[in-house]
């Protein structure tokens, strides 16, 4: 299964390309040994509105997805597959000899990838790339969830740049420096790539075309590094298993502004999935539990309400009254309002309180792959 040894990789070389396969119970995937990146990944379970199953692929023939690009050439490794899980590659790039061990983890189905060189070239890249994802469906009152987005974390702050709202004709190419987590994917499912080198890498992000692509790359002129370690993920974004991966690995769950409320109805609509067997269900009950927390702001706010229409007609017979004395319409408002205990703002605090909570029940809903075209009973699918 072995390439054979060749001489000094030459600018522009072409080589043949050998793939070597696996699979089990969640993914068939292929390694590839030019860049030793991944071919294409199947995600067994999990199916497209067409009922095809979900795949990971380049957006070209000859690439991979986190394939290896050194000093802006393209590296075919000589690969010695030590076990179904552990590849040994080496390579001899401009005089420089080249190490790259790729090992996937079968409990976190993710991949841990280490590049050892004798003297540090100038650049090294990580590539991956995915089709732009085109949204269809969706309007005003209820918005598509197929969208597309790259997520990086800088300074230990997220930041999203969105794909899926570029128009065809639009294009984005943004490099960002000292990253430790890079991504790109939907709502469900995600390419990810965590650094755990000495040294931080920068990403670039560009779309073109039919074409998103993400390039992390390590700038290594003039230092003393020796190897570069990374774990990169391809998958859908399951809570547990990302936060198994890595803790980070969670800033792949886009859940808005309001995520930290999210996470813990996540957790609830999973608690009641462990009880009813039925994601449908699952949600029936998390709302109801939800109306019942927030109904005490419900009565309040309704009770204010009705206090308020009940001195409608003495608050005009006020205004009637005072027309033209204002400073004697508000004290004389104040104190009616103060007399039969209604306030304007008990009616609209409350409401304002329950919106952060169901906005992020929204997200939960439309974000959490766990409920991913789950049917609900008979017809209902």
């Amino acid at each position: 299964e072995n390439i054979a040894a060749g001489v000094q990789q030459k600018v522009g070389e072409s080589f043949s390309e050998a793939l070597f396969d696996y699979e089990d119970d969640k993914f068939k995937w292929q390694l590839s040994s030019v860049g030793m990146g991944i071919k294409s990944i199947e995600l067994k379970g999990y199916f497209d509105k067409k009922k095809n199953p979900i795949v990971f692929k380049p957006t070209t023939q000859d690439a991979s997805l986190f394939n290896t690009v050194i000093e802006n050439q393209k590296i075919s490794f000589v690969i010695e597959k030590l076990s179904d899980t552990l590849y040994s590659g080496t390579a001899l790039v401009n005089g420089k000899n080249i190490k790259k061990i790729v090992t996937y983890n079968k409990d976190l189905m993710s991949f841990s990838t280490e590049i050892s060189f004798d003297s540090a070239p100038n650049t090294i890249t990580f590539e991956s790339s995915e089709n732009k994802l085109k949204a269809e469906g969706g309007n005003f009152l209820i918005p598509s969830f197929e969208t597309q987005d790259f997520l990086y974390t800088e300074k230990n702050k997220v930041h999203t740049e969105h794909i899926s709202s570029l128009k065809d004709t639009d294009s984005l190419n943004k490099t960002v420096n000292n990253i430790t987590l890079a991504s790109i994917g939907s709502h469900y499912f995600t390419q990810a790539f965590i650094d755990k080198s000495e040294i931080a890498p920068n990403v670039t992000m560009i779309v073109q075309g039919t074409a998103a692509k993400m390039n992390i790359t390590y700038n290594l002129k003039d230092t003393k590094v020796t190897s570069l370690k990374g774990i990169f993920f391809i998958g859908a974004k399951v809570s547990e298993d990302l936060a198994k991966i890595d803790p980070i690995m969670s800033e792949t769950l886009n859940y808005g502004m309001f995520g930290f409320i999210a996470k813990i109805l996540l957790d609830l609509l999973k608690y009641f999935h462990s009880i009813f067997s039925n994601w449908g269900v699952a949600i029936i009950a998390l709302t109801l539990v939800m109306r019942i927390v927030v109904l005490p702001l419900n009565i309040l706010s309704f009770r204010s309400a009705r206090a308020m229409q009940k001195i409608q007609p003495q608050l005009k017979a006020v205004r009637e009254k005072y027309k033209n004395d204002p400073m004697a319409v508000n004290r004389e408002t104040m104190a009616m309002m103060k007399e039969h205990n209604a306030n304007p703002l008990s009616s609209c605090l409350p409401m304002l309180v329950q919106i952060p909570i169901f906005f992020a029940f929204w997200k939960t809903i439309g974000s959490s792959v766990e409920i991913y075209q789950q049917p609900f009973f008979g017809w209902i699918t």
